[in-house]
């Protein structure tokens, strides 16, 4: 760290943080119930795509309306509806915002057994939305209260590996559901034996709710700032825009550099799939499983990196420590991308999709470190909400944003694959540069957070 850094208070941010305390019991307990809570969403949310084909033959569903009810209504939904919640996470008891969050998303999940048309069940996919949407930014807001630096990096990872598995556990899960209620249809009660498997279905994965929200009851979380609803809307103004407006350097350089690698791999992987079975051929089963395998245990091995690195360069970089693992693998990233169009066979393209994962996955396990780190705690559950407006939109463009450049380059033998890198290369470099450049606005925030806290400090005291 150089003399800068460290009059920008990146020492003392180091050591003190570092030598904290070790959290309680309750805060891992409190961590196990939110991973259980997470997976508990990804269940009620995959339960849909297993179901579309008897929902659509039931309810006289087409494709569109299909793939609005999967995608389009959970996408639009969480992005207008993860800042109002944030805002409750941030000023009012989480355990109420996140058991209400638990209920609503359950109680949708149940509706959607009881649609009878395309409207019931878009809506009834909105109220899973609404109540999944809150889950982010009440965890990652949550998890600075009940960890210490050194051991919030670690229940940093542990979710984040949650949420890695949870889309592959809630496939897991709820086909055993699924399973099982075709294969004890005929011994159900008779009053039971008149709905539909898919029916039941909804009914079966909505359960756990009740016993989700009483464990949630026992957590310690930290409270808010205010008990009135009215008033924590109220009170949007007076610490989050300014704290905005002071910080926007910072924000903007962390933000945009996340953003930007949200895009890259996005544009990686959006398409990878096609790719093996277009120019490898492949089946689609025979990629779904190779890439399935090998992106879960790229993810895992990027996650154990960036962990070991991270224990080994937090005393010294401190902070900062995330920002700098973060634009190394930016650039480990970027040097598959350019040998892509090269691979001719499909093992050559397994090791540079097996090192994009490894890298990307090692820079995004954590960018929550840094959203936590330049939040106020007040503030964290919006900054979060923020984070996740910015990430989501931009992910799903650059898979779009390949398919044109496709299309355009349609006379090119390997299109889709020089679309790839011609999207994709850029960012990964664009990456890396935004996240070496948001390296001073940063500290500068953390000197400020940390000046503040020491001067709020100071006035209680007198």
């Amino acid at each position: 760290m150089t003399t800068e850094e460290a009059s920008l208070g990146g020492s003392t941010i180091v050591t003190d943080d570092y030598r904290e305390p070790a959290a309680p019991a309750s805060a891992w307990f409190a961590l196990a119930v939110l991973i259980v809570a997470t997976l508990f969403g990804f269940v009620d949310r995959q339960v849909i795509s297993l179901l579309a084909e008897p929902i659509k033959h039931a309810l006289s569903l087409s494709d569109s309306q299909l793939g609005i009810v999967q995608g389009l209504g959970f996408a639009v939904f969480t992005t207008v509806l993860v800042f109002p919640l944030s805002l409750l996470a941030d000023r009012y008891d989480r355990r109420i915002v996140l058991a209400l969050c638990v209920l609503i998303w359950a109680s949708a999940t149940a509706a959607c057994g009881l649609a009878h048309n395309f409207t019931q069940l878009f809506l009834a996919t909105i109220g899973i939305a609404a109540g999944e949407t809150g889950l982010s930014p009440i965890i990652y807001s949550t998890l600075p209260d009940l960890f210490p630096y050194r051991q919030r990096v670690t229940a940093n990872f542990i979710f984040y590996v949650a949420a890695i598995l949870g889309v592959a556990s809630g496939l897991g899960f709820g086909g055993m559901a699924i399973g099982l209620l075709n294969s004890q249809h005929a011994h159900l009660p008779l009053w039971l034996q008149t709905w539909e498997t898919w029916r039941l279905a909804f009914f079966v994965v909505a359960l756990p709710a009740p016993l989700l929200v009483f464990l949630i009851c026992f957590l310690r979380l930290p409270r808010g700032e205010t008990r009135n609803l009215a008033s924590a809307f109220e009170e949007l103004a007076p610490d989050f825009l300014p704290y905005l407006r002071s910080q926007f350097r910072t924000i903007a350089s962390v933000y945009s550099s996340i953003g930007v690698y949200t895009f890259a791999f996005g544009a990686a992987f959006a398409w990878m799939p096609i790719v093996l079975v277009r120019f490898y051929g492949l089946t689609p089963a025979s990629s779904g499983i190779a890439l399935g395998l090998l992106i879960g245990l790229g993810s895992l091995s990027g996650i154990l990196i960036a962990g070991v690195t991270m224990r080994f360069i937090v005393p010294k970089y401190g902070k900062l420590a995330p920002l700098r693992i973060g634009r190394i693998s930016m650039l480990f990233a970027l040097v598959p991308g350019l040998f892509l169009i090269a691979a001719r066979e499909p093992w050559q393209a397994y090791i540079l999709v097996a090192i994009q994962t490894v890298a990307g996955v090692a820079a995004g396990s954590l960018a929550p470190n840094l959203i936590q780190d330049l939040s106020p705690p007040r503030l964290r559950g919006r900054l979060s909400a923020i984070y996740a407006m910015i990430t989501v939109p931009i992910g799903g463009a650059s898979g779009i944003l390949v398919g044109v450049v496709s299309d355009l380059l349609h006379r090119e033998s390997r299109a889709l694959i020089l679309a790839i890198v011609i999207v994709g290369t850029p960012a990964w470099l664009l990456a890396y540069l935004l996240m070496r450049q948001a390296e001073r606005p940063f500290l500068r925030t953390l000197q400020f957070l940390s000046t503040t806290s020491a001067e709020q400090v100071n006035t209680k005291e007198s």
